[in-house]
């Protein structure tokens, strides 16, 4: 059964709002179909993650969502998984590294828009929306992978979310993906950014770029003119991204501000021409609205 991790204190918070609600423990127990003992003592002092099912009851009692607090969703197999993570990690012994290359700098970028990396249970995860994205991720990304580090992404599908996850747990590709930049955990508490392998050579700063746009970039048209942005709330790879962006040509800096999200916008014709000549997109959702009838690029 799937479960969620929140952020710490927000599970209690949850807890406590719906027990507000219903009245008393036993009360709540009732309507959520657990133990109260268990429901007052476990998961309430966050001892234990909430399944997916008690999470949404409990969102429904409360009458709040706590999505934007979902730090981690967690598999079915994660508990057989957590024993390993218990322990101290291994060191990275005999794992072979990969040579560096355009379609590794992709998955980089790939990463830092929709990937998080595990390091203690060496596990890889990119997530996007469940029919928007499933074009890109299963005939694009999932290759792509494949190529790169010869694994074979698994796939779980969020319905009720509408998100579609590719996953894999591997030592290799984890360790492989920290020697070239990549952190593990959340990328704005540890200040991700555009490694600065990347950033010495152009090809790979374009396929890097390449795979943040087609991760979390969006395009839309405006008076019948293309435009694109790409928006952040981690500075430190907002600041990576302009000086890509301006090793490519681009002079552009961040046009958008709404509290920690910045938004990196090209506008211009000339602009979006550039963009489209040297560094495109591999996901079909964007490239799609590049040939709508009647647009100019």
């Amino acid at each position: 059964m799937d479960r969620v991790r929140l952020k710490k204190g927000k599970q209690r918070e949850l807890i406590e709002y719906a027990k507000c609600v219903t009245g008393t423990w036993k009360d709540l127990s009732v309507s959520l179909k657990c133990n109260d003992c268990y429901l007052k003592n476990e998961l309430r002092n966050e001892k234990r993650t909430l399944s997916l099912i008690l999470y949404k009851k409990l969102c429904d009692l409360a009458s709040k969502s706590y999505n934007d607090m979902i730090e981690e969703r967690l598999g079915e197999n994660w508990g057989r998984k957590k024993g390993a993570s218990m322990s101290p990690r291994t060191k990275a012994k005999n794992v072979k590294s990969i040579e560096p290359s355009e379609k590794l700098a992709e998955i980089v970028g790939i990463m830092l828009g929709d990937g998080n990396i595990y390091g203690k249970q060496y596990a890889v995860r990119i997530c996007g929306h469940m029919e928007k994205d499933k074009c890109y991720l299963l005939n694009h990304v999932k290759p792509l992978f494949k190529e790169v580090f010869g694994t074979e992404l698994k796939e779980y599908y969020h319905k009720s979310v509408n998100e579609l996850i590719l996953y894999a747990y591997s030592k290799f590709v984890v360790v492989n993906m920290e020697k070239y930049g990549l952190l593990e955990g959340n990328k704005k508490n540890n200040g991700s950014r555009i490694p600065y392998w990347i950033l010495k050579n152009d090809s790979y700063t374009k396929c890097c770029i390449r795979g943040l746009f087609d991760t979390d970039g969006s395009v839309f048209i405006n008076r019948n003119k293309i435009k694109i942005e790409l928006s952040s709330a981690i500075e430190p790879l907002r600041n990576s991204i302009v000086n890509a962006m301006k090793l490519l040509g681009f002079e552009k800096g961040w046009t958008k501000s709404k509290g920690s999200v910045k938004t990196y916008g090209l506008y211009s014709k000339v602009d979006t021409e550039k963009f489209i000549n040297i560094i495109n997109f591999n996901n079909p959702k964007h490239k799609n609205k590049l040939c709508l009838d009647g647009v100019v690029a």
